[in-house]
């Protein structure tokens, strides 16, 4: 067993799409998987965004397939700087997004984000190779210290100071 850590506060950003018609493999949503590939090889590149990893998964119910890609950052200054910079993949892609999809409502897209402070998380990980928040930042250990209720008690690095 393992948990995870990370210093300080970050973000989760949960982004994700679907497709609204009959078809589910339109070529148009195909273009919207393909752009955040795009993104997310821009992010990996380059460290000072601000963006500490993610992973990307695909559900399926009664209302239709969802894409959904959890992302860890730094914090929400980063997300929001990389998501309007003109030069940006994002921007681009949803410029793009807001004069096609959106007006014919082939396909719909998401966001939530989370603010986490430091400290005010818990994280579980039994026979799995590192994902989510231990992926993003480090894995460590299970302790007597590091179990859930040690984890959700531990101060944080400003109220230790």
């Amino acid at each position: 067993m393992y948990s995870a850590h990370c210093d300080g506060d970050f973000v989760v950003f949960l982004i994700g799409a679907r497709p609204n018609g009959a078809n589910p493999f339109t070529k148009s949503f195909f273009e919207i998987g393909n752009a955040f590939r795009s993104m997310v090889e821009e992010l990996e590149s380059d460290p000072t965004l601000g963006y500490m990893g993610g992973d990307f998964y695909v559900g399926a119910n009664e209302r239709k397939s969802t894409s959904l890609h959890v992302q860890y950052w730094r914090n929400y200054e980063s997300l929001q700087k990389w998501t309007h910079t003109k030069m940006g993949l994002h921007f681009k892609t949803m410029m793009e997004y807001m004069k096609t999809d959106r007006i014919e409502g082939v396909n719909g897209i998401w966001h939530e984000t989370y603010k986490v402070r430091d400290g005010e998380y818990e994280a579980i990980y039994g026979n799995m190779p590192p994902i989510g928040l231990a992926l993003a930042t480090s894995a460590m250990p299970e302790t007597k210290i590091n179990n859930g209720q040690g984890r959700m008690k531990r101060p944080s690095k400003k109220q230790q100071a």
